[in-house]
């Protein structure tokens, strides 16, 4: 029962409070990734703070990190607790968030949500707080120009014995919000607020890619000020549709004392329209198959969101390779979900070239490669690899991380036998994989069955291998010389906004159908099959 009494002899002040309330550069940043959720929630120190160092004793360690700043965190939602035992976790999550303390960096300029998500925990705020209300609301991607209002609500609850008036108000960048000025309480009461958020469309032209955009709504009793910070994020998107289509059949030249039967090519023209402001692109492809959406709980949709198939189709190109050109295919692989990126996710084709009904080679696309035997953090990498030394890898990796080893690298790349490349097209579910033809097994005739899957890494994932129609128990036939495919040479297109542009396509047969795909569209019309 004896006081403490610490007598800090240096009487010196620092007035730098960029010291304390500078975020870090190691500091993990937002959204979430697969839904665009409202992290980080809130901020707390986390740089040189002393704790106590394992295994020495009495010794303490100056230690980095969210291990550092999470239990500052904890401590005040204990004190939340004690000061309001009724509360349940959502209300002690929001008045941590409603209360907290925005941040500004050294040059004075307001840090985004995604970076100090609702601020620094004030507990001299929280213990004064008389209300409580939402401290964070994502509002997700907002597509402009075809959507620009989305309706949400926050709830609002009094925590005194008297009547409250509130007065509401809003400060955003290019957003407005719609909502009741005030707010009245009796005592105890709690109420859901609706409100509109509508996002200005501004000038599309100046945000070509995705924009974070952070929005206040303020709160005020007589006694104190709370708030809602408001997360949304502005997506501009194309709106291309396939307005006209034809076809034309034409006679070709023979060679001067050819007898053989006349061969005729089939041409088709599709005229494609750009009804948004927003410059999009279109490329052809043929369809080779269609998926349906995984069957999952509600609730537990991110079980399955993360590299879920909904159709791939393929073509054949040429490149030029130093003096001379080299085919190529490419697969156009749709997934059912937006990506901000292409993470947990692998994308296959199975190639049994001799079509004895076993696998010799395995066409991928990979959206990381921190632990995939590459370099770099967040690469993207395609090839065509050896499957049998693949699959070895495969289980080295599995065995490895059964015995727990946290280092284990998934060293795939090791069975390449030609490289590829991958383009993904971020906020869309589109990727596409190009790898070369001349190193893949194929038959005499130029063709290969195949199986075409993706593969989910999240370990709770459903149905981790989600395959393409029926490829699991049954083989498809592809082709690699373009005179056997239904189309090929097609043409792709960058379309500016509020103008046309005439797509071709040579046409062999009706085996699949003509699809165009369009990663700057909504979801909805991402993929158009052509009907010539």
């Amino acid at each position: 029962g004896k006081d403490v009494v610490v007598d800090m002899k240096n009487s010196d002040v620092i007035q730098k409070p960029e010291l304390v309330d500078t975020i870090t550069d190691f500091s993990s940043r937002g959204p979430r990734s697969d839904d665009y959720g409202f992290k980080p929630e809130v901020a707390a120190p986390g740089l040189r703070i002393l704790s106590a160092g394992m295994g020495t004793g009495v010794e303490g360690i100056l230690e980095n990190g969210t291990s550092m700043a999470a239990p500052h965190v904890a401590g005040a939602a204990l004190l939340i607790k004690q000061l309001h035992p009724e509360f349940s976790a959502k209300d002690v999550r929001d008045l941590l968030t409603s209360t907290a303390y925005k941040l500004k960096d050294a040059s004075g300029n307001a840090y985004k949500f995604t970076t100090q998500g609702t601020g620094r925990v004030d507990m001299e705020k929280i213990l004064k707080a008389e209300f409580v209300t939402n401290g964070s609301i994502s509002m997700g991607l907002i597509e402009v120009p075809q959507t620009q209002t989305v309706k949400k609500s926050f709830s609002v609850k009094n925590l005194s014995n008297h009547i409250l008036v509130l007065q509401t108000s809003f400060t955003g960048e290019e957003m407005s919000v719609e909502m009741p000025a005030t707010i009245t309480l009796q005592p105890k009461e709690e109420r859901q607020v609706e409100f509109s958020l509508h996002v200005e469309v501004g000038s599309v032209q100046k945000f070509p890619r995705r924009s974070e955009l952070d929005g206040i709504i303020q709160i005020r009793s007589e006694k104190e000020v709370q708030e809602v910070s408001i997360m949304a994020f502005r997506m501009p998107r194309s709106e291309l549709r396939v307005t006209k289509t034809s076809s034309e059949t034409r006679e070709i030249p023979q060679k001067e004392g050819d007898t053989g039967p006349k061969v005729t090519q089939e041409r088709v023209s599709m005229t494609v329209s750009n009804v948004s402001p927003v410059t999009g692109g279109g490329f052809l492809f043929n369809l080779i198959g269609e998926d349906e959406k995984k069957v999952v709980p509600q609730g537990e949709e991110w079980k399955a969101n993360d590299c879920d198939l909904k159709s791939v189709g393929y073509r054949w190109i040429l490149k030029p390779i130093a003096i001379s050109q080299r085919p190529y295919l490419q697969f156009a692989f749709q997934l059912h979900e937006n990506r901000s990126q292409l993470i947990r996710c692998e994308l296959s084709v199975l190639v049994d070239g001799d079509k004895d009904g076993k696998i010799d080679q395995e066409i991928i696309g990979l959206g990381f490669l921190n632990d995939a035997g590459g370099k770099g953090e967040h690469a993207f990498i395609a090839g065509i690899l050896d499957y049998q030394k693949a699959q070895r890898a495969r289980l080295a990796y599995e065995v490895e991380l059964l015995q727990g080893n946290k280092d284990a690298q998934y060293r795939v790349l090791e069975a390449g036998v030609a490289q590829g490349s991958i383009r993904f097209a971020s906020e869309s579910g589109m990727v596409i994989v190009e790898i070369p033809v001349d190193p893949l097994k194929v038959s005499a005739d130029g063709s290969f069955n195949a199986k075409i899957a993706s593969l989910n890494s999240l370990g709770e994932s459903v149905d981790a291998d989600d395959y393409l129609g029926s490829d699991e128990t049954q083989w498809r036939t592809l082709q690699t010389d373009p005179m056997k495919m239904a189309y090929w040479g097609m043409s792709d297109a960058s379309i500016a906004g509020g103008t046309s542009m005439t797509l071709t396509s040579m046409k062999n047969s009706n085996e699949n159908p003509l699809v165009m795909y369009s990663p700057s569209n909504s979801k909805s019309v991402e993929m158009t099959i052509i009907q010539p």
